[in-house]
């Protein structure tokens, strides 16, 4: 679908301290309403810019864009938790972000795998809140009701049984007590 203009406006901010903080170009911005798809819909949406050379529709593209990107954004910082940084250097932040688009892009290569039909968020939490379970991922998913057919079969790994025990310094002749 063609985005379609239906109003390009200058306008001024009525509040004086708004006006303030926008004297380029006099204080005008410029509202651009267009009817725009958005997850398959047409919507009407109101674009305000202080752009004044760009075409009506440039400027509708360009926010269409733009919110693919904060969209895309937002479900990252929500599903790998990328709330607060743990270092704050230009090198730190590049390599959360690459570690959480990495995390980000495996959870959608498990959610093809495992014909997940319910959100991505959900599937983030199932992963997350089972990580520590020792079982198959896709087999965990199955175990919820939500994945597709393709189920990796699970093999049974004979390991002889063990009994941990803790040598104690104080046990007769160096021997564990018991």
């Amino acid at each position: 679908h063609a985005t379609q203009v239906l109003a390009d406006e200058a306008v001024r901010p009525a509040a004086k301290a708004t006006a303030a903080k926008h004297t380029e170009g006099g204080g005008t911005l410029r509202r651009v309403t267009a009817l725009v798809e958005i997850r398959g819909e047409m919507k009407e949406v109101v674009f305000l810019t202080n752009n004044l050379g760009f075409s009506a529709r440039t400027i509708a593209g360009l926010y269409r864009a733009r919110w693919g990107i904060e969209t895309f954004f937002r479900e990252l910082k929500q599903t790998c938790q990328i709330h607060d940084f743990i270092g704050y250097s230009e090198s730190a932040v590049r390599w959360q972000v690459w570690a959480g688009l990495i995390a980000h892009l495996l959870l959608r290569y498990i959610r093809y795998l495992a014909g997940w039909g319910h959100s991505f968020s959900r599937l983030a939490g199932v992963i997350r809140g089972g990580l520590w379970l020792k079982k198959r991922l896709l087999s965990l998913l199955a175990l919820y009701g939500t994945a597709g057919a393709v189920i990796i079969p699970r093999r049974r790994v004979k390991t002889p049984y063990f009994q941990p025990f803790l040598p104690f310094a104080n046990a007769p002749n160096g021997t564990a007590g018991g």
